[in-house]
């Protein structure tokens, strides 16, 4: 990694990162964060300085989701040659077409200089537990609600038939979170792309 001490041209790609421990203590500090990519390497600006990431150092590359109080946010999680401890990007919002374009840009410089082995989607198992947890209590929450409701408004028969739908309905939603949130290898761009927001 190599500090930076100023931002690039206006023209690059770039977008807005929250920030993170991970980053403050490589010297891009601060409340808001740029993320730019340059030639296929990452630059992330703070407040007072910044750094570098280059394509080649690259040991591994994971995509995935993280969950906050109030959305969901794409995060890349970057792991470095030598080093013990991962970079945590996460768009400062959302829906970040210009993290996907960033990022898209920053993964097919990864592919090119260290392979495709080095890509995954999905960042930890406990994150892709959390994601879990979170679907199941809310849709919990909702179905205890709703089955009440319906006791009353169609009887028992009724309930237990909206009942075996929900169960239904979670268990979608469970295989569905462990089997895009749990890390494992992508096997091309395309699918490796399709973790990221969409943008040109």
């Amino acid at each position: 990694m190599m500090r930076m001490t100023g931002p690039p041209d206006e023209g690059a790609a770039s977008f807005y990162a929250l920030p993170h421990a991970s980053l403050a203590g490589r010297g891009a500090a601060g409340g808001r964060l740029v993320v730019y990519c340059i030639e296929g390497d990452l630059q992330i600006h703070g407040e007072d300085g910044g750094f570098e990431v280059r394509a080649s150092a690259v040991e591994r590359l994971r995509f995935g989701m993280t969950v906050s109080r109030t959305a969901l946010h794409h995060v890349a999680r970057i792991h470095l040659v030598g080093e013990k401890d991962p970079l945590c990007l996460r768009a400062a919002n959302a829906s970040c077409r210009a993290y996907g374009m960033t990022m898209r840009r920053f993964l097919r410089a990864v592919a090119e200089t260290r392979g495709m082995s080095r890509i995954e989607r999905g960042l930890s198992f406990g994150s892709a537990l959390l994601l879990l947890a979170m679907v199941l209590a809310i849709a919990g929450s909702f179905t205890s609600v709703a089955l009440l409701y319906w006791s009353r408004e169609h009887g028992m028969a009724g309930a237990i038939a909206f009942a075996a739908l929900m169960v239904a309905v979670v268990a979608l939603c469970a295989w569905h979170v462990l089997a895009n949130e749990l890390p494992r290898p992508v096997k091309s761009l395309e699918e490796a792309e399709r973790y990221l927001p969409r943008g040109r």
